[in-house]
């Protein structure tokens, strides 16, 4: 429940989507041959199938994660403490917050709060963005920015 409109997300959906769909045509296919009522039942894959595409698609599961994690990410920003450093002076204690573990939290320069979701780590790049004075998230590094409301923005790569 942590990604919004995110490739991290499409990709395991659909090939989490591909088992139930291939049971389920094996199944059909039995039930055609043995049993005479299979079409009712049978039409209950495809239509969970169709509502979990729709879900993700509609980004329900990352606005629920940030419903869930909303008050823990505020209170989180406000004290914005960088994680402890290791010998290479690199970050790197996880911390949970909320619904998310992150890899890296970091206060920069102009007030603003990063948190680097530990998710995907260090292939993939995304998390959330916490701009203080009011400022608009700009394509910074690269990143595409989803705004959530106040102050936060969801960032991927």
């Amino acid at each position: 429940m942590t990604a919004f409109d995110d490739i991290q997300v499409v990709i395991p959906a659909g090939a989490g989507l591909a088992l139930p769909v291939l049971a389920w045509l094996v199944l059909a296919l039995v039930g055609h041959m043995k049993y005479p009522g299979w079409r009712r039942l049978g039409l209950l894959v495809p239509i969970f199938i169709a509502v979990t595409v729709a879900l993700t698609w509609a980004q329900v599961p990352g606005r629920i994660g940030w419903m869930m994690s909303r008050g823990a990410m505020d209170h989180a920003a406000a004290a914005c403490d960088q994680l402890d450093t290791g010998r290479s002076g690199v970050p790197y204690k996880s911390e949970k917050i909320g619904a998310y573990t992150f890899h890296h939290v970091e206060r920069e320069s102009d007030g603003a709060c990063q948190f680097d979701l530990l998710k995907h780590y260090p292939w993939a790049r995304s998390g959330f963005l916490y701009l203080p004075n009011g400022s608009r998230a700009d394509g910074e590094y690269g990143h595409d920015y989803v705004h959530l409301g106040n102050s936060w923005y969801y960032y991927r790569l």
